[in-house]
């Protein structure tokens, strides 16, 4: 995790909080954006496998005729994807 350059920043003050202004507050933005990109990179496996157990369980509640009755169980769907990370 990035950490906030600002702390004990001798230079802080209103309005330093912009990259034209501040070039470790800059540096510390693009820092972080690169975490939270490689961050959604490494989900989008697990977002697909989520998306793709949702459909499934959609197609066999509509054919078995019981979707009204049974609410989608989001801990089984962590389960199912705990299951398949090991």
């Amino acid at each position: 995790m990035v950490n906030s350059p600002c702390l004990d920043c001798p230079d802080r003050t209103p309005g330093c909080h912009k990259p034209e202004a501040c070039s470790a507050w800059a540096e510390f933005q693009k820092a972080l954006t690169a975490e939270k990109n490689m961050i959604d990179e490494a989900q989008k496996p697990l977002k697909a496998f989520d998306e793709y157990q949702i459909a499934r369980r959609k197609r066999h509640h509509i054919r078995s005729g019981s979707y009204r009755n049974q609410p989608e169980s989001r801990a089984l769907l962590v389960l199912e994807r705990l299951a398949f990370l090991k």
